[in-house]
């Protein structure tokens, strides 16, 4: 019987060496956009969208959404989860 593989990557912080599973980094949505063309990094340099907290940032839950083709579903930044 083989045994399923777990791919892992290890980094330093704060001069700790910390071990992780890459199937749990969240990665976004490839080629996602608006129909206005907005983009996953559009929305955090506008600040749509939070890269430390990983939520849609207060008062933009209007850039959310069917209409705005569900960001939170497919950026990280905007609460996208791992899969």
């Amino acid at each position: 019987m083989v045994d399923k593989c777990v791919r892992t990557v290890a980094r330093s912080v704060d001069a700790q060496w910390e071990i992780f599973d890459v199937s749990k980094v969240c990665v976004d949505t490839k080629n996602w956009a608006t129909d206005k063309g907005l983009t996953c990094q559009d929305y955090v340099d506008k600040d749509y969208c939070s890269e430390i907290d990983k939520k849609v940032t207060d008062g933009n839950l209007v850039f959310t959404g069917e209409n705005f083709a569900f960001p939170e579903d497919n950026c990280c930044a905007c609460g996208k989860t791992a899969r």
